[in-house]
């Protein structure tokens, strides 16, 4: 008998244990599904951290795309600046503009009371130095009497030591050409 009470030994520990086992149950099962509502939650953060992460890739990837195709247009508008303005500084237009804007400015010169007082000025300067170069060549020559008062001599005037007399003022002609045809208009 001692095989059927070992027996039965063992199957009143496996009974209490399957007991304990029982009782233990439902705490397990309500740990597993506490568990498997926080893997089930776990799972939801990852995810939509997955989610969040791959936004921000893919909205950091398409600025990048943006910018990167930003200042590439902005470097080929320069570029292309640049080559049209090479273009054009070697074009026959622009050649021609900038001669027709040089002999608008030479005629705009030559129209201004400033060129009419440079050239006066100039002239005069030309008959003061003409004049001493005179005055020199005669005085090397022996031109002068003994005696005479150079001091007297004066450009401004005449040979007789008198003044010019005064000419009646002649009006600017609008272009170089009028003066020509007056006179032309005049012989016929």
């Amino acid at each position: 008998m001692s095989k059927i009470q070992d027996l039965e030994q063992k199957l009143k520990e496996a009974t209490d244990q399957n007991a304990e086992f029982l009782e233990l149950l439902p705490t397990l099962e309500s740990k597993e599904s506490d568990h498997e509502k926080k893997i089930a939650y776990l799972e939801q953060l990852l995810q939509q951290s997955r989610s969040e992460t791959e936004k921000v890739r893919h909205d950091s990837f398409e600025a990048g795309k943006r910018d990167e195709f930003n200042s590439g247009r902005e470097v080929g508008r320069e570029e292309g600046h640049v080559a049209g303005r090479q273009e054009y500084l070697q074009s026959e237009a622009y050649k021609a503009a900038l001669a027709e804007a040089r002999l608008q400015g030479a005629r705009d010169f030559l129209r201004a009371p400033a060129f009419k007082i440079a050239v006066e000025t100039k002239a005069a300067d030309f008959h003061v130095e003409g004049f001493d170069k005179c005055q020199a060549q005669l005085e090397k020559l022996g031109g002068f009497a003994e005696g005479f008062d150079r001091n007297r001599l004066d450009p401004s005037l005449t040979a007789n030591l008198k003044p010019y007399p005064e000419e009646a003022e002649v009006p600017m002609p609008d272009d170089e050409f009028s003066i020509l045809i007056e006179e032309v208009e005049k012989m016929s």
